[in-house]
């Protein structure tokens, strides 16, 4: 029950809502509300409810917003749902941050806030997204808060990881806290027993193997889940994401400096392992979020987004944490096409756009991607070399250096961060060779879209559209 306490006006369209008082029996008096009073309240309560078994829930993670909602009312709450609510007054206003003794590490502010954020969200019996920029020790203060949380809560923590990590992981957590039990089963080894694994602080998995060792995993409690790069399981449709939701923890931690690559559905798929229900089902999610997000471009939509998932992710850039990091200059060096590569190019770029959209009229846009897959590759072949797309004639018009510009820059950011991170004490420069006129100078703009799409959602700005079918023809047009 919520009794409204404060005033309100109420205007002469406003709709009255008749309430039957409770009066002796036969009595026929009732209470006129103006809609306008109840909305806010309703609203609420149609955006908290989850129904199961007949009754509506309020799910753990929706306790602060209904706080807000009650600023401005009496809320008379359940026996069961005080405690709850008191509990998030204590963890919001507890600031002091828990730190294992034995960790060999003198964390930096932001990472002891970071550290501290991870402990709010324990304390709430919530899980949470680390998205802050590579290079800023994401791994530190995960391990900060894994080593302190093992002083209270014994037991195994899971870390899952792309196989280039693995070791990092194991050699990082050797360095920090070196009086730590750490083992890494990789390809073609045994995973440990039930004896081992009670001797042990951290297993950490590659990403490869979770389902091969599926059901030994899905046995086990574990303390903490964590998953490395976990922009890995933005398709909730793929093996790897639905296995590791089968997978028990008391805590899941998702780490990831591009959890926005290419549109909002990745984060829905992040958030459906770490908060189910958070974003709704995927059909609601596209249908209230995506969609007018993305494709109606409602700012307000867009806006409200943001402030769901603030409590539950956050990121900290290079820029504003880290000012003791050389500076990075990155330079775009557009380089001319001789008159016969420009010949060569634009025969191939015509001749692939006449296939595309042939294909497009025939097949429809999701059965053409290969198709423009091969025709994104012939010209960017003559880009670099015509020779390498069959022609023999024209000489190279580029330096022979590992260039690859696509739309969604998150790894080349991350090909870069890995040389202007933490520890960096030269300058670095960054030099992109393009070739002027063509679909390498349409690829950039893309990649502008792409890094506005992830910059704007966490700051709860307006978003562009992800990649279209427009996008994809454009990129073959004159």
């Amino acid at each position: 029950m919520i009794d409204q306490e404060a005033h309100f006006s109420t205007s002469h369209e406003d709709v009255y809502i008749y309430i039957a008082l409770e009066e002796p029996e036969g009595s026929d008096h009732f209470l006129a509300v103006p809609a306008s009073w109840l909305k806010p309240a309703v609203s609420t309560l149609h955006a908290f409810a989850r129904r199961a078994d007949g009754s509506v829930r309020l799910p753990r993670f929706e306790l602060g917003r209904l706080m807000a909602q009650a600023e401005a009312m009496t809320l008379v709450a359940p026996a069961d749902l005080r405690p709850l609510l008191s509990n998030l007054d204590a963890a919001l206003t507890q600031g002091e941050v828990r730190l294992d003794p034995a960790l060999k590490a003198a964390l930096r502010p932001y990472q002891l806030e970071g550290v501290a954020w991870l402990q709010l969200l324990d304390r709430l019996d919530l899980n949470g997204l680390l998205a802050d920029d590579m290079g800023l020790g994401k791994t530190v203060q995960t391990l900060a808060t894994l080593s302190a949380d093992a002083l209270i809560n014994p037991g195994c923590h899971l870390v899952v990881a792309p196989n280039s990590l693995v070791h990092n992981w194991v050699a990082e957590t050797k360095r920090f806290l070196p009086h730590w039990n750490v083992l890494s089963v990789e390809a073609g080894e045994a995973f440990p027993d039930d004896h081992a694994l009670q001797s042990l602080h951290l297993l950490v998995l590659p990403l490869s193997m979770i389902h091969r060792h599926l059901v030994r995993l899905a046995a086990v409690k574990w303390q903490w889940l964590v998953v490395d790069e976990s922009q890995r399981i933005k398709n909730a449709g793929t093996r790897l994401a639905q296995d590791l939701k089968q997978l028990s923890s008391r805590r899941k931690l998702a780490l990831s400096g591009t959890p926005l690559e290419n549109h909002l559905g990745e984060l829905w798929s992040q958030m459906d392992f770490l908060m189910p229900g958070l974003l709704g089902s995927l059909a609601h999610f596209e249908k209230y979020w995506r969609k007018p997000i993305e494709k109606e471009r409602l700012s307000e939509r867009s806006h409200a987004l943001s402030k769901r998932l603030r409590p539950f992710m956050r990121r900290r850039t290079k820029e504003a944490v880290a000012g003791e990091l050389p500076p990075k200059t990155e330079q775009i060096l557009r380089i001319p096409m001789n008159a016969e590569q420009s010949q060569i190019y634009e025969t191939v770029r015509a001749l692939m756009d006449k296939k595309l959209r042939q294909s497009l009229a025939e097949v429809g846009f999701a059965k053409s991607q290969i198709l423009f897959l091969e025709a994104l590759l012939r010209l960017r072949q003559v880009c670099c070399d015509p020779r390498l797309a069959g022609h023999s004639k024209a000489p190279s018009a580029k330096l022979e250096v590992l260039n690859d510009p696509w739309w969604n820059p998150a790894a080349e950011q991350q090909a870069i961060d890995r040389a202007h991170r933490i520890g960096q004490t030269q300058p670095v420069t960054v030099f992109r060779l393009i070739a002027e006129h063509s679909v390498e100078e349409k690829i950039l703009a893309l990649q502008d879209r792409k890094k506005d799409l992830a910059a704007q959602m966490l700051a709860g700005a307006n978003l562009e559209a992800s990649l279209t079918e427009e996008d994809f023809t454009a990129l073959f047009s004159e």
